[in-house]
């Protein structure tokens, strides 16, 4: 009578490569994981955050309505006034001075591009968007002292709020 072997589990020496393949590839992730959404080269070539709902932008409230534009970009309409648009957490160097560059329009007066510590407490450097009928960039600079990662908001002080906001970009430059 034959004698059939068992190949439901692998030899000693396939399950001591398998933990050893496990082990590293959970190693690297662990170690990886915290930079997974930093942009590469920021430091060089700066961080541009395109105008979409998701992963870089995030509503300021409930009371914001948020849109995307027949021309691209984010249309926001609140009745409330405060934040309405917040960027995530960007990633700076403490060393470096920064050049916030959005180009947004606002529909109504009393607009701000402001720029905060990462947990929104402390307000950096702030910038009026002028009321206009086309996208206008408006330039910020910012120091972010020992900071290593800062949050641009757009911020309405009156009400109705009416304005779009087509693209930003975080540009390093010597202090």
């Amino acid at each position: 009578m034959p004698v059939y072997e068992s190949r439901s589990m692998p030899g000693r020496p396939m399950r001591v490569i398998a933990l050893v393949a496990i082990t590293t590839v959970l190693l690297v992730g662990v170690f990886t994981f915290p930079r997974m959404q930093e942009p590469g080269r920021s430091e060089r070539d700066g961080i541009t955050l395109p105008a979409a709902l998701g992963s870089n932008w995030f509503p300021g409230s409930s009371a914001v309505d948020i849109r995307l534009s027949p021309g691209g970009g984010l249309a926001l309409r609140s009745a409330a006034p405060g934040l309405l648009l917040v960027t995530r957490g960007l990633p700076v160097d403490p060393d470096a001075c920064y050049i916030a560059l959005l180009r947004a329009r606002a529909e109504t007066p009393r607009i701000m591009v402001a720029l905060y510590d990462e947990p929104v407490r402390r307000l950096l450097a702030e910038v009026a968007v002028r009321r206009t009928t086309r996208s206008a960039v408006h330039e910020l600079v910012v120091d972010p002292g020992d900071r290593s990662r800062i949050t641009l908001a757009l911020v309405g002080e009156d009400t109705p709020i009416r304005a779009s906001v087509d693209q930003v970009r975080l540009v390093r430059r010597r202090c």
